[in-house]
């Protein structure tokens, strides 16, 4: 069984678009990578209070991007995917971009009813406003469009193109002890730049047929079950940050916020492994439904045993590691980033039960499920924890939503191999 899960990699590099998956790869990475060359330098100029503002605001602005993202990253990717011809794709990418567009009054009165919970942030309406903005934005690009094409490469380009050009402008012009509220209009700048060029060679592909009210309410309503899923996972990952701004203060928002990008930069090079892996799994679990859930097995223990390295490591420096990166106010931060290490094995091995093994077994409903009793778990151990223990508490919630999640996929897992047939 091993050797099934080497060939399989071994196939992949090797294959004639093994440059593509690489850069594929790449792009998603750098949405997350990005920000741990971003924030170091954020740390430092602004200070550990205005730090924690921007953090603050950044975590309020991903948690309305899901709204405007909806869920058509995944439905308008297979829609797209599945079109006969030029004119039913343009149809498509006219229903996805004005059925978000119908979607921004309700991301504005999110944001400023969310945003009134933060004494920190309801206070600051320009910062508000520019968290609002910044949400739509980053919801708004149209990468699902290229995958749903199969040129996937274009649209990463495109990503990765405006996110350095908010990286130069903020490395340029964002002076120390100044600069709050700028760092986040550039950060608007590189996501609109993302969305109106992406949006361009979008329309300049297909063309434009204007939609109908009707066509866009059946969007929505055919791609809520997926942006229900999404929402839930939003409440326990990228939601943190913004609820350690409602529940303690910047700075332990700003400690946090700097320890979770840390985590968040070694959990980026799971999300494209589905694309790698997924259609091999399908594969061997449509032949063999046993034979592809010992592969499952093989790959969640291959990841999960590689994540327990980096956690060993993160154990031993990250006191250091956090200091070196952020600045000697953020050295607190390691213990922070000690208990959000341990979740690294558990996100590794829930990634490939759930986006690969569970979805190649078409258990979408137990995934939903599941992920929204997740959501459950960590509000409430969010509001029990947190106003007492701050940035250990939090990181303490994810680890409880983590294990609940393992618990839960690894019991359907177990029930379908030991299922006949």
């Amino acid at each position: 069984m091993t050797n099934i899960l080497a060939t399989t990699i071994s196939k992949i590099l090797l294959s004639r678009r093994s440059a593509e998956v690489v850069l594929v790869y790449l792009g998603f990475s750098l949405k997350f990578l990005s920000p741990l060359v971003l924030y170091p330098v954020l740390a430092r100029r602004l200070g550990i209070f205005d730090f924690g503002l921007f953090v603050s605001a950044y975590g309020l602005a991903t948690v309305l991007s899901v709204i405007i993202e909806y869920g058509f990253s995944m439905s308008g990717t297979r829609a797209i995917a599945l079109a006969r011809d030029v004119q039913e794709k343009a149809q498509i990418a006219s229903d996805v971009v004005f059925s978000r567009l119908l979607l921004v009054p309700l991301v504005a009165i999110v944001g400023l009813l969310i945003s009134s919970a933060s004494s920190h942030l309801r206070d600051n309406f320009v910062l508000v406003a520019l968290a609002v903005g910044l949400g739509i934005m980053q919801g708004g690009s149209s990468l699902w469009y290229f995958q749903g094409v199969g040129k996937p490469v274009r649209g990463v380009a495109v990503e990765a193109f405006g996110q350095l050009t908010a990286l130069g402008l903020i490395m340029m012009f964002v002076v120390d002890g100044h600069g709050l509220l700028l760092a986040l209009f550039f950060q608007l700048i590189g996501f609109a730049i993302v969305c109106g060029l992406g949006g361009c060679m979008m329309f300049a592909q297909v063309g434009f047929r204007a939609p109908t009210m009707r066509s866009l309410v059946t969007s929505l309503r055919d791609t809520f079950p997926l942006f229900f899923s999404r929402a839930s996972v939003v409440i326990f990952s990228t939601a943190s940050v913004f609820l350690m701004s409602v529940l303690a203060k910047p700075q332990d928002a700003a400690v946090y916020g700097a320890s979770d990008r840390v985590i968040g930069a070694f959990t980026a090079f799971l999300s494209p492994l589905a694309s790698i892996m997924l259609s091999k799994l399908v594969g061997e679990t449509s032949r063999d439904r046993l034979r592809g859930l010992n592969l499952s097995i093989i790959m969640i223990s291959t990841v999960a045993f590689v994540y327990s390295m980096i956690t060993v490591f993160l154990l031993f420096f990250s006191h250091t590691l956090m200091s070196f990166l952020f600045g000697a106010q953020f050295k607190e931060g390691g213990d922070v980033l000690n208990v959000l290490a341990l979740t690294l094995p558990i996100i590794a091995a829930n990634t490939v039960m759930g986006a690969q093994v569970l979805v190649s077994l078409r258990m979408d409903k137990y995934i939903a499920i599941t992920l929204s009793g997740a959501a459950v778990v960590s509000l409430v151990s969010t509001f029990l924890i947190v106003p007492n223990y701050a940035g250990i508490g939090m990181a303490s919630s994810r680890i409880i939503t983590e294990i609940f999640i393992f618990l839960c996929y690894s019991f359907l897992i177990l029930r379908a191999r030991k299922a006949p047939g």
